[in-house]
């Protein structure tokens, strides 16, 4: 995937540790690969490269516990098994239990030469002081949410016509997701059906973590007109 990397980081100047402020994993994993060279490009993509490290959320809870940042620490510790360097990618850092986020102030404060620590939150304000202190931050340019209607989709699936749905769900790939998360939300609320709006909110999260590790939009949004078409 092409993916937009501010200027600065564009040009391969990377404070370390550095707090990218409304990027998306993509973007983390297309600097990786412009850190540690494109022969590692291909395994860092698959999530099977010994010296690329994501840390992402527990699902159950949804945020970072404190045995993931030991488990971090002491990867830190090691020299790398393939390339120049480590990589150190915390996905959602707002989400860090306070034991967490303290566990790694020294840490961050004194990274190994051979480690880039690469840290991804849409709120930073949530992060501890202390370590907000310690991280460079880079701003990324949030895209504009286009207005999209999946009410033709909608009435598909309520209908049944499984087979024309799934031949139109290609020409999704291109949109915003939150176009068109935003619309079911729209559609169900002019329903006014109170269980429908907490089921298909809990799917749209489950969307959101999905697409977070590449699975194609479309396939979230069938997901998400399969909840709907039990509903009339």
């Amino acid at each position: 995937m092409s993916t937009s990397l501010p200027k600065a980081l564009d040009r391969g100047q990377l404070p370390n540790p550095v707090l990218l402020i409304g990027a998306q994993l993509e973007h983390a994993i297309e600097l990786s690969k412009r850190l540690l060279g494109e022969e590692h490009a291909a395994k860092i993509e698959s999530g099977n490269h010994p010296d690329f490290h994501l840390h992402e959320p527990e699902e159950k809870s949804d945020l970072h516990p404190v045995a993931s940042i030991h488990k971090l620490i002491r990867e830190m510790g090691l020299p790398p098994f393939e390339a120049k360097a480590k990589i150190f990618v915390i996905v959602h850092a707002e989400k860090m239990l306070p034991a967490a986020a303290n566990a790694l102030l020294k840490t961050l404060e004194e990274p190994n030469p051979d480690t880039f620590f690469i840290i991804l939150s849409d709120d930073p304000d949530k992060l501890l002081p202390t370590v907000l202190s310690r991280l460079s931050p880079i701003r990324f340019p949030q895209k504009k949410t286009t207005s999209f209607d999946m009410a033709p989709y909608i009435a598909l699936a309520q209908r049944g016509e499984w087979d024309v749905l799934l031949e139109s769900l290609d020409a999704l790939e291109e949109e915003d997701p939150d176009a068109l998360f935003q619309s079911f939300l729209d559609d169900c609320t002019e329903k006014r059906d109170p269980s429908l709006f907490l089921a298909l909110s809990e799917r749209i999260s489950e969307a959101k973590r999905a697409l977070s590790h590449h699975v194609k939009l479309k396939t979230v949004v069938l997901n998400l007109l399969i909840c709907y078409s039990g509903y009339p």
